[in-house]
């Protein structure tokens, strides 16, 4: 398995990196989004500071520009569901079932290597750079963010592999894509943090994952959450999306079709 994932990470380094042109392109859309939002939070917090509640100038700022440079690391607009549902429309997904390793365990190693390989050269160095360059503190919470990030990733993926066994039946995720993108978007987090949310709002988005990929463990990260209530939940959650995923395998597994080929 350890051969698998060096073979998968020397494969995502290698595409990431060949053309430079887009490699560049991509670093600079970072540092344009990080630079936007934070410019907007700064507006907002100097025309009205009490819309933040116990959030401080720094936090929020902080909070933004590691939202979006995690964001580049998970790139759940572009998970495993998107390389499946490409695979059925031309046939190649026969490959990958006929290897000797389970569809699961080959997404998940082909996710976490093209997870660490942006980690590692988008979202630290575009994070290490913003920070200097609107001159914060780094008051935060490493170890506590870490573990709640690595779940929030095994989060992630067990909801992109439900969409990716949903492509087995349907063929096509573009419409499940359009909802999907919008729930993360929307409640996790990500875009805007939920303290901003109504009351009646909050009420139905905490009864769903989503606010524990990115919301949760950013609020740990900028010292303002709670560990073990984020971890339990986490954990929860994976379990139980995990079950799901095996249980849709097992009914996807009895009768695949796919086009192409």
């Amino acid at each position: 398995m350890y051969r698998v994932l060096w073979a998968y990470l020397k494969q995502q380094y290698s595409s990431l990196t060949a053309y430079k042109s887009a490699f560049c392109m991509t670093l600079v859309n970072v540092f344009i989004r990080i630079y936007a939002y934070a410019m907007l939070w700064m507006t907002l917090y100097k025309q009205n500071a009490s819309l933040f509640g116990n959030i401080d100038l720094n936090q929020m700022l902080l909070y933004s520009i590691f939202s979006i440079s995690l964001s580049q690391a998970f790139t759940w607009w572009d998970g495993p569901h998107i390389y499946v549902e490409e695979n059925i429309k031309n046939g190649r997904i026969i490959c990958d079932l006929l290897k000797p390793m389970e569809l699961q365990t080959q997404l998940f190693l082909r996710t976490l290597s093209s997870t660490v390989v942006n980690l590692c050269i988008f979202t630290i160095p575009s994070f290490l750079i913003s920070t200097c360059f609107f001159k914060l503190e780094l008051n935060v919470n490493i170890i506590g963010a870490l573990i709640t990030f690595v779940l929030g990733f095994l989060l992630l993926f067990s909801m992109n592999y439900i969409l990716s066994l949903i492509c087995f039946l349907s063929l096509d995720l573009e419409g499940y894509l359009y909802i999907f993108h919008a729930l993360i978007a929307f409640c996790s987090g990500q875009v805007v943090p939920l303290w901003f949310y109504p009351d009646f709002l909050l009420r139905i988005i905490n009864w769903l994952p989503f606010k524990y990929v990115f919301y949760e463990p950013l609020l740990l990260f900028i010292r303002n959450g709670n560990l073990f209530q984020t971890v339990c939940f986490q954990v929860i959650w994976i379990f139980i999306l995990s079950l799901i995923g095996r249980f849709m395998w097992k009914c996807v597994s009895k009768k695949i079709v796919v086009q192409g080929g």
